[in-house]
């Protein structure tokens, strides 16, 4: 990411990526709605707490969030409340790490097709529905790839760091809690604390 301490200090989260996103979007052949930029200004602030996004695997070891998996659990979902937020989750991490971590999944054989697959069958299910934000994720479904490209350009910093090394980095912090590391997971754009340890 390409803002600084001071900025930080000075607007919310939402507000840095809100005009970010408006910039960067300028660039895209079609202009997206002023609810779809505000969405996604609110799920990049999100993501920024560490604890948001990563997660344990059954290892113990720090890992990135299984987007199969919510799937299955979408399927299952015995509530429509309960499918609906785990539609949610899906296209918002599907976004995000579609964005954020191509490396790390090619690695494994998986290409941007299936988080635009994950992501967009996310979206267009919430668009589909008698979702209150219906035309909101329709809309996102609809134009997703291109969502993909302006959350990554926006967030461009990330784009340095090798997904390992950020987790190798957050699981040093978390048996230290070394203000050094602290401050070098804030330059990556990861808010961690004690309070927001993940758990």
């Amino acid at each position: 990411m390409t803002f600084d301490n001071k900025l930080i200090s000075q607007q919310s989260l939402a507000e840095h990526f809100s005009t970010r996103l408006q910039e960067e979007a300028q660039q895209l052949p079609a202009t997206l709605s002023a609810s779809v930029l505000h969405y996604l200004a609110g799920l990049l602030g999100n993501f920024h707490q560490s604890d948001r996004l990563f997660e344990y695997d059954d290892s113990g070891a720090l890992a990135l969030p299984t987007l199969a998996l919510l799937y299955q659990q979408a399927l299952a979902a015995t509530t429509v409340r309960h499918r609906h937020a785990t539609l949610r989750e899906l296209g918002d991490k599907s976004l995000f790490l579609g964005a954020m971590f191509p490396e790390h999944y090619v690695k494994k054989g998986i290409k941007r097709d299936y988080f635009i697959g994950m992501g967009s069958g996310a979206y267009d299910a919430l668009g589909s529905s008698q979702h209150h934000r219906s035309a909101l994720f329709g809309e996102m479904a609809e134009r997703f790839p291109q969502l993909l490209q302006l959350v990554a350009t926006v967030c461009c910093r990330w784009s340095n760091y090798d997904a390992e090394e950020i987790f190798g980095l957050i699981e040093r912090w978390q048996q230290g809690h070394d203000e050094t590391q602290r401050k070098q997971l804030a330059a990556m754009g990861i808010v961690v604390s004690a309070k927001h340890d993940i758990h």
